[in-house]
């Protein structure tokens, strides 16, 4: 196994199914874990029955939560989504976890949660996975849904911070490469 340490943080509970982006995380854990040492901090205290979910994975991987049960509502505003609302219970429970493993790379499930980079090390290796560019999103369902907008700009601002993202779209992968302008983006697919 390398020792090379990846700790990925997400609001979602990839192993309890029933989303594509969850079947994606646990996809994306899973192939970590044949190469690296994988931890996952979720946002949020795990039940006994997220831990039995948790062994039947089988995965060499450990998932660790929050130590208190916190109920995070947040409204959907730019600020929330492109990560720059920060929430201390959440930020102080990841920076014991950081100081604790000593990740060498970080990799942050949506923007939403960009607010936990400030607890990394500066030679953590920081990585973004989008899922979806926000601001396109709402572009192409700007005619359906009422959603809180998203300026294009803030994103590639909210992007910058990253030293790689991922997208699951090839097209995304493109634009958010354009946006950067660093040839530093990867497609990662399902």
């Amino acid at each position: 196994k390398a020792a090379r340490k990846v700790l990925i943080s997400t609001h979602a509970p990839f192993w309890r199914g029933g989303m594509g982006s969850h079947l994606r995380i646990k996809q994306l854990v899973g192939e970590l874990c044949r190469h690296y040492q994988v931890l996952v901090f979720v946002t949020f205290r795990l039940s006994a029955e997220d831990m039995s979910a948790i062994a039947d994975l089988r995965l060499p991987v450990e998932i660790v939560g929050l130590d208190a049960s916190l109920t995070v509502f947040h409204e959907d505003t730019e600020a929330v989504l492109l990560g720059r609302a920060s929430h201390k219970e959440i930020l102080e429970n990841f920076k014991r976890v950081v100081d604790t493993y000593g990740p060498s790379v970080c990799i942050v499930q949506y923007l939403r949660l960009s607010f936990l980079v400030e607890a990394l090390p500066k030679y953590t290796v920081r990585i973004i996975d989008t899922h979806d560019l926000i601001s396109r999103r709402q572009e192409s369902r700007s005619r359906v849904e009422r959603s809180v907008p998203v300026k294009r700009a803030a994103e590639i601002h909210a992007l910058s911070v990253y030293d790689y993202i991922l997208t699951i779209q090839r097209t995304e992968a493109a634009v958010a490469d354009c946006w950067s302008g660093r040839n530093n983006v990867m497609y990662v697919p399902l």
